[in-house]
Parts: structure tokens; sequence; C-alpha cells
């Protein structure tokens, strides 16, 4: 295992998970957040898509012992100071938020972008156009991490 690690945020819709579970309709912000640390080497090698996907899995399964699991772990005691990571890369959104079946009175949209993704480095998941079950995934990189990202992306598809 290397020196250098990475870290995974991914960001969960909890209005399910309360109990009593707060209605569909609800349009308030009940969102959790839980951090997967992984080794650089082991992400970066054959099979590091899975070792990425093999992350965020164990966040939403470890999501599911409920809201307020490991609560008290959520803010670090004064003496352990503030975690910073020099590396953080976060999830944000998730398909089940069903942005493309929103209607705000003009119609649905016809293309949704998190834009804030721009400025965080986070990677955007939302459900597609098509309403076929599909993944829309957003990515915004530095155009040569863009094109490393795209190469290295199609051969881990490749190896499934």
């Amino acid at each position: 295992m290397s020196d250098e690690v990475l870290h995974f945020a991914v960001a969960m819709d909890f209005r399910s998970r309360l109990e009593p579970p707060l209605p569909a309709t609800y349009v308030g912000n009940c969102v959790g957040v839980d951090i997967k640390v992984v080794d650089r080497e082991t992400l970066l090698g054959k099979g590091g898509l899975l070792v990425a996907l093999s992350a965020i899995s164990e966040i939403i399964k470890a999501s599911e012992k409920g809201l307020l699991s490991g609560a008290e772990n959520w803010v670090p005691s004064s003496a352990d100071g503030v975690k910073t990571f020099s590396r953080l890369y976060s999830v944000v959104s998730s398909p089940r938020f069903e942005v493309y079946g929103t209607d705000f009175g003009w119609g649905r949209p016809r293309k949704v972008d998190v834009i804030s993704i721009d400025k965080t480095g986070g990677i955007s998941l939302s459900d597609n156009q098509n309403g076929d079950g599909g993944v829309e995934i957003g990515l915004v990189l530095r155009k040569h991490y863009m094109e490393a990202f795209a190469s290295l992306f199609a051969e881990g598809l490749e190896s499934l």
C-alpha cells in the first residue's frame, strides 16, 4: 500500500431512512455524507474502476444502518482538529432523485448538469433523459486529465 490515499465522499438522500420516513413530496434537504479511504496505487492499477465502485458501494451499504449511525464521529473533537483532505473525490446527486421527471410548471428538463462540480471536483450521477434506467455521469477535469480518465474508464468497462 502506498503512502498516498484518496478519499471518496458520497452524499446520500436520507428522506426514506428516517423513522418514520419523510413523504416523497418533501422538498427540503435531508442529505448525509460518508467518506471512504482508498489506496492510490490500488485505484490506479488494473481493476481500479472496480475498486472505486466497491468503495462507493460500501458507503451506501453502511448507510442502511440508519441516518444517525456513527453520528458520534461526525464532528471531530477539538483535540483532533478539523480533518483536511489533500484529495477528496465526491459523488454528488443521485439517479434516485429522478431529476428528468421534475416539472416546475414549464415542462420536464431536456438536460440537467450539476454546475458545482466545476469548482468542487465532484462527480455527478443522475438518471438519464430517456428514462430507461440508465445513468448520466458528470465529470469536469482539465483536458489532459479528461483524456486520461476517458481512456482508463473505457479500459475499465472493457474489463467488466
